[in-house]
């Protein structure tokens, strides 16, 4: 992108635009030389070959037709190079996330979308969960069924995110 598109813009620096279905994030990495472009959709469809593929400019750009003018025009500006769309996918919650003397904490216990930004807050809630249970219980196997238990807080807290 054109380093000069981003100081023309009316709003410099990191900015949101949000709208229905849809969010726009554009903010400058490495100390002010490139601009990152994030777009957020919905789809109902995703294209087979793995969790990212290449996108057409015009295909990013037409998904944000009618938007303020510093998205369309930051839109415009990239290469069909640089745009990748990566997919985010809704996962079921797990039937369990303790197995044996194995337990599952955070994200990967409690897979969520990034909208409502809670999977490192599960993360540490996970955490202080086994450190408080072990201090009071026995036994490991004590200490991971209190943390089974308390899965279904965070089990619907990650339905909640799609």
């Amino acid at each position: 992108m054109n380093g000069h598109l981003f100081l023309a813009t009316s709003a410099p620096g990191s900015t949101v635009w949000a709208g229905p279905g849809r969010i726009f994030v554009r903010y400058p990495v490495r100390r002010g030389t490139l601009i990152n472009l994030v777009g957020l959709t919905r789809t109902d469809t995703w294209v087979a070959g793995g969790w990212l593929n290449r996108v057409a400019m015009t295909d990013w750009l037409a998904k944000y037709q009618g938007w303020h003018r510093d998205v369309t025009t930051a839109i415009a500006a990239t290469d069909d190079v640089s745009i990748i769309a990566w997919g985010l996918f809704a996962c079921d919650p797990l039937p369990t996330i303790v197995e044996g003397r194995v337990a599952l904490m955070g994200g990967s216990a409690h897979p969520v979308l990034p909208f409502m930004g809670q999977s490192a807050a599960m993360a540490i809630k996970d955490g202080v969960i086994l450190d408080r249970v072990f201090a009071e219980v026995l036994t490991v196997a004590e200490a991971l069924g209190v943390l089974k238990r308390s899965a279904s807080r965070a089990q619907t807290l990650s339905s909640t995110s799609r």
